[in-house]
């Protein structure tokens, strides 16, 4: 069986020449382009062009047949001005998928395996892994309902078998299979982080030196929403566990509380209980997969229950009739940031610090002018959240102005 994968990662190599360049500038741009609203960022490029490539943990491709008049075989492709353009390479990928992307396609192309069934009226797939790249999943979209469902579970454990896939999915109309009838794949994984001084330290390896090193454990349903880098993940997280640890000492109660809006799957809700930092955290997500997921991360982790209250519920209709008093108000929005009654709900409460992660600059500079009355920036880190992209993710701590 063709496995491209050490062609595939020369051809990232010989793309990454320079990339950690502007990564640089592509930081310092959008550093520039956030004034006057922030007067100063830190940034965090990409440290080497190895770095800018190989951290995707989740990718979805449309698949491309080859007419009788060609080879006849499947591509994938990527959309670029609403048009499909077929790749003979994905470096931004993390190494398990490059790995198993080009492993399954080489089945399918191959005319001495039998795939048949999950080859036929196939449109695209999707390839998710764990963030150490131990699970992957591989989702595979259909525009008709399978024909035969016994020959496509048969085909479809053993292309799982064969590539050492956790599970293959398949998914139509009002149809879902799969190689495991456990219902949604749950993703594992575990990072570790140790307090060194004013700051926190993670990881996705157990590296840390401290004995006083603690572990967290996720588990993520493939089909709900969780950061697809863990390198940008990880620098997020040591960023706001360490303003956490500058806030608490900034305010005069020892334990403060904390309320967190868009919570997801609790990537940030479990670590932060786990500081020994918070009195209180209340966590706020609309997705019931991913409140769920968070419950179970409660669990999992052995935390309090008294520690973390969970809503489900719209952030925007909540913070309408939100009525409790808190110190810290986390937000992680999705592109279009902050619904405007959560800002609002912000410069009338009680919260003195705010902590705002951004994926979107144009909703990140509205909501700033809709914070600025009540709230100054104390503190602005950017990093590169997609490299080769324009992506940037902006850590924004805010403090409440002297009334």
């Amino acid at each position: 069986m063709r496995s491209p994968l050490h062609e595939t990662k020369s051809q990232g190599e010989d793309a990454a020449s320079g990339q950690h360049i502007l990564s640089q500038e592509k930081l310092r741009v959008f550093a520039s382009s956030l004034e006057p609203w922030v007067q100063s960022c830190r940034c965090i490029p990409c440290e080497t062009d190895e770095v800018c490539f190989s951290y995707r943990c989740r990718c979805s491709f449309q698949i491309v047949h080859g007419d009788m008049k060609s080879d006849g075989h499947l591509r994938y492709a990527v959309r670029q001005n609403h048009e499909p353009v077929c790749i003979t390479a994905f470096p931004v990928a993390n190494l398990r998928i490059q790995r198993s992307m080009w492993n399954v396609l080489a089945l399918f192309n191959d005319p001495e395996e039998q795939f048949g069934q999950l080859k036929q009226s196939l449109t695209s797939a999707t390839f998710s892994t764990s963030w150490d790249e131990t699970m992957c999943v591989v989702t595979l979209h259909y525009m008709n309902p399978v024909s035969d469902e016994s020959a496509w579970e048969t085909e479809a454990q053993n292309m799982c078998q064969r590539l050492e896939l956790a599970q293959l999915t398949g998914r139509s109309r009002k149809r879902i299979l799969r190689t495991r009838n456990e219902g949604t794949t749950i993703i594992c994984d575990t990072i570790w982080m140790e307090r060194v001084g004013s700051n926190w330290n993670v990881s996705l390896e157990k590296t840390l030196t401290s004995s006083d090193r603690i572990a967290v454990h996720y588990n993520k349903p493939e089909d709900a929403f969780y950061h697809p880098n863990s390198r940008a993940m990880c620098n997020a997280l040591e960023w706001m566990l360490s303003r956490i640890v500058l806030i608490v000492a900034d305010l005069e109660t020892l334990t403060p509380r904390l309320l967190e809006m868009y919570c997801g799957c609790g990537a940030h809700t479990i670590p932060l209980a786990k500081t020994g930092l918070l009195s209180k955290i209340l966590a706020i997500e609309l997705d019931e997969r991913l409140v769920r997921a968070c419950q179970q991360n409660i669990l999992l982790n052995g935390i309090d229950s008294e520690l973390i209250d969970m809503v489900s519920q719209d952030a925007g209709k909540w913070s309408q009739r939100c009525k409790s008093s808190f110190d810290i108000l986390l937000v992680d929005p999705p592109r279009q940031g902050l619904d405007e009654s959560v800002c609002k709900m912000a410069t009338g409460g009680d919260f003195q610090h705010m902590l705002y992660i951004s994926c979107g600059r144009d909703a990140l500079v509205r909501d700033l002018e809709r914070l600025g009355g009540s709230f100054a920036v104390e503190n602005c880190t950017l990093l590169d959240l997609f490299p080769t992209t324009g992506a940037v993710e902006s850590l924004v701590h805010l403090k409440r102005k002297i009334r």
